[in-house]
């Protein structure tokens, strides 16, 4: 039986509901607007513990709300290890904690990581030991394991398309909208296919700047360039028979009674726009819910959600700037350096933090912690593709070479982001090679 909904004073909405729906978390009715991410429905309801850990069950909210963290995996609708960053907030669904023993607040498998302050190998614990040993495993699988397996066979369709657009643009940011408006305007009649695993393009760019992305969006409607999102290209690789032309598998994610599918696009062209992984700070308590980094921050506002209504905001960057511009009205945020931040406190959630000035520390009343700084490039497309990278301490793995193209490889793939050249002049290059 689902309980009712109560006045909360964690709400941390700052506008009103206006397609207010019912999602149940834990048995609990959360009021939410109907199409938000639902991860984002429960931030708003102030719910920001929504996993455990596997293994040592330690708390974990949402960090990234852009797929890249395990923080807010839950079973949805009889679905495991569903990223409810992900999924669009429908009436009446069901969001279940999974991989704990008890509650949500009181997993009682907590226990592991007191018990075995060093970490655990369960394959090989108690294994020379017949009896104990195989009881042992029944445990391990409980504490290590993650969700459970889904009540229904899930929707995949077994029909895959094949598609053959001239240009595939993985990545629908400002980047990728930019150099696929590009060859639309300079080559009218040039087939682009531009995917994006996000729910809404733009990226971070519409975050940061939302008029300039309004105004980019009406140009590409105007020359019918509509970003498909909410596909994900799992794979990019050369046929053996056709070394020179590039193969993607792109997932695309299945909504409200539609099935998920994985389509085979077969582009002469590849133009990869991924952008980074968001910057992790290293610091005591970095993993508790209500730790979030600044994208997450600002995606939370775009939907009238707050992170928290005290925030301490460390480090520097341009989502620091636009979540600092976007947020001071109905927050109290306190910015500071990343160095001055010392640890996050609290148990199951942020409940304040500690900054070092000078020769000094200070505890500050937050909520909620925000960090921004410098990302690192997304360089798995680039590899699976044939790309080399070399590690810069400064921004994690970059490509070696500072584009792919049939003068150096052979494989018309483009790294927008490090070919040093603007989307028009990449838009240019990529013209002659189709003729």
């Amino acid at each position: 039986m689902s309980k009712p909904v109560r006045p909360d004073s964690k709400l941390r909405r700052i506008r009103p509901l206006t397609r207010p729906i019912r999602v149940f978390h834990d048995g609990r009715a959360v009021e939410a607007e109907a199409g938000e991410p639902l991860a984002i429905s429960l931030i708003g309801a102030g719910r920001l513990l929504l996993a455990r850990s596997p293994k040592l069950h330690r708390p974990r909210g949402p960090y990234c709300l852009r797929a890249a963290c395990d923080g807010c995996l839950a079973r949805v609708d009889g679905e495991p290890n569903t990223m409810t960053c992900q999924v669009r907030a429908r009436d009446g669904m069901k969001v279940e904690t999974q991989n704990v023993l008890g509650s949500r607040g009181a997993d009682l498998l907590r226990a592991t990581d007191f018990i075995f302050p060093h970490g655990f190998d369960h394959h090989r614990l108690m294994a020379g030991t017949p009896i104990l040993g195989s009881a042992m495993q029944q445990i391990a699988r409980r504490v290590a394991g993650l969700g459970r397996m889904p009540e229904s066979e899930r929707g995949i369709s077994k029909e895959s398309r094949t598609l053959t657009p001239d240009v595939l643009v993985v990545g629908a940011g400002r980047s990728g909208c930019r150099t696929a408006l590009a060859l639309k305007k300079q080559r009218p009649h040039t087939e682009v296919l531009v995917v994006g695993s996000a729910l809404e393009p733009g990226g971070r760019f519409a975050l940061c700047e939302p008029e300039a992305w309004e105004r980019l969006s009406s140009e590409l409607a105007a020359l019918a360039v509509a970003p498909e999102m909410t596909s994900t290209v799992a794979d990019l690789f050369l046929q053996p028979e056709q070394a020179t032309r590039p193969t993607a598998l792109v997932a695309r994610a299945g909504g409200a009674g539609e099935e998920s599918r994985i389509d085979k696009v077969e582009p002469k062209v590849v133009v990869l726009a991924v952008g980074g992984h968001d910057y992790v700070a290293t610091f005591e308590g970095n993993d508790l819910p209500g730790v979030f980094s600044a994208r997450a921050a600002l995606t939370a506002l775009h939907y009238g959600v707050l992170v928290g209504r005290r925030v301490l905001l460390a480090g520097a960057g341009v989502e620091v700037d636009a979540f600092l511009r976007q947020a001071e009205a109905h927050a109290d945020v306190t910015q500071v350096s990343l160095t001055a931040l010392e640890r996050a406190k609290g148990s199951s959630k942020v409940n304040g933090a500690v900054i070092r000035q000078g020769n000094t520390s200070q505890t500050l009343d937050v909520d909620a912690v925000v960090i921004g700084g410098p990302r690192a490039p997304s360089f798995e497309l680039a590899v699976q593709s044939g790309a080399e990278v070399d590690f810069d301490p400064g921004a994690g793995y970059v490509p070696r070479d500072r584009d792919l193209t049939p003068t150096a490889s052979g494989v018309p793939i483009f790294l927008a982001r490090t070919t040093g050249s603007t989307p028009e002049q990449l838009a240019r290059r990529i013209t002659l090679i189709l003729g």
